[in-house]
């Protein structure tokens, strides 16, 4: 015998019904439109894992086949095993000839045959600046009578010329110390910068390539402001005779007189306020070259003229910076050296496809890791292998320190 419910049962079990399908589309109307992203190799560290130890991303899937743009970071599945997924960054677009060169990725003309640089805003490349040397990472190591100033891999990393150089007991600060005559002279580094880099273990490692795109970020100590009258250069020198692009700081009673001079006729003028907290950033990158003051982007940046065509970038034979001051000696409570992303041979060398600007099949994307030595991506992937888009991230969800909204 069959009881029917009675009629004022009824619509409370279709309102049960109701909220639990409401849940279970809110549940999973997300993943619809997102998935998590783990990021556990150092690929493409520093942007991401900059710690080594793990970064969880919120990836919008691509539905809908969405433009992607060059250098934006993308989520895709692994060619080599497609239970993974990888995390890069779209370095040339279907169609492109891309290259890479002395570390420099480059996009061939395909009408002139010109090279030109994978075109980047300037905030890009400062985002994607690599740490080199900064003062914290400097020490004094004594030898015989004398000592001498090595950085984090012990290799001496200051080198005075005329005049000494120390640091300060808790090494907060470099002084530059002018002999009798007020000049003083010293180079950074001993050799050459070179592109240091987080291995695949996890371990920060000495570079062996040379690197010349680089940002230096200077302060004058607050206690110890240069003189009205000093004149301070300094120098990238690229090549063995010295020569190389400058930046000539005139210290007057209120000012300091910036002149920096780029490769062929670029040059920037400006003229800053001599106050204590004043943060300088030297960008000399190949595809961009600028001042910037407080580089927070709480100031302007003054641009050098620039031509991205590759054929105007000498060779370089060497890439270390000259510090030069005549009226007194200068006490810097801030020196940061960091380089630009600098592609390279991956560790185990099994670069059977390097970029040798063959034309990229259509739909298809180059894409490479920011931490070349400790990346797998379309360097060593063959040509026709197929890219799987998952998505863009959005946001880095974990750790909460690194917590924030990606462009």
């Amino acid at each position: 015998m069959i009881h029917d419910l009675p009629p004022e049962s009824r619509p409370r079990r279709t309102r049960r019904w109701r909220r639990l399908g409401l849940l279970l589309v809110l549940a999973l109307l997300p993943r619809l439109f997102f998935e998590l992203h783990h990021v556990d190799g150092l690929s493409m560290w520093p942007a991401f894992n900059e710690s080594g130890g793990g970064e969880w991303l919120l990836v919008l899937r691509d539905w809908a086949d969405r433009e992607v743009k060059v250098w934006d970071p993308i989520v895709v599945t692994d060619p080599e095993d497609s239970d993974r997924s990888l995390l890069k960054r779209v370095c040339a677009l279907p169609g492109a000839l891309p290259r890479i060169e002395d570390g420099d990725l480059l996009l061939i003309d395909a009408i002139g045959g010109l090279e030109h640089f994978v075109p980047r805003s300037l905030d890009q490349i400062q985002d994607g600046l690599v740490p080199i040397a900064d003062l914290a990472s400097l020490s004094f190591r004594r030898r015989g009578r004398e000592g001498e100033i090595v950085d984090s891999f012990r290799r001496v990393f200051v080198v005075p010329a005329v005049g000494r150089a120390a640091l300060s007991d808790r090494g907060s600060e470099l002084l530059v110390e002018a002999a009798a005559d007020g000049r003083a002279s010293l180079r950074f580094p001993a050799e050459d910068f070179r592109d240091d880099h987080r291995g695949v273990g996890g371990r920060m490692e000495a570079g062996e390539h040379l690197v010349r795109d680089l940002a230096l970020t200077f302060a004058f100590a607050a206690e110890a402001l240069p003189r009205p009258g000093q004149r301070i250069l300094f120098r990238h020198v690229l090549e063995r005779d010295g020569e190389g692009e400058e930046l000539e700081i005139l210290v007057t009673e209120e000012t300091y007189e910036l002149r920096a001079r780029g490769r062929g006729d670029g040059e920037a003028r400006a003229s800053l306020p001599r106050r204590p907290e004043l943060v300088m950033r030297w960008l000399l990158v190949d595809d961009h070259r600028s001042l910037l003051f407080a580089p927070d982007g709480s100031t302007d940046a003054f641009e050098l003229a620039f031509d991205s065509r590759r054929d105007l970038v000498p060779q370089s034979t060497r890439s270390y910076i000259k510090l030069d001051t005549e009226g007194g000696s200068v006490v810097l409570s801030r020196l940061d050296t960091d380089r630009d992303l600098h592609y390279t041979p991956p560790s185990d060398g099994a670069a059977r496809n390097p970029a040798d600007g063959v034309e990229l099949p259509r739909e298809q994307l180059f894409l490479l890791g920011d931490n070349g030595p400790a990346s797998r991506d379309s360097r060593q992937w063959r040509r026709d292998v197929v890219i799987d888009r998952i998505g863009r991230p959005v946001l880095v969800i974990w750790p909460l320190s690194r917590a924030r909204i990606l462009d």
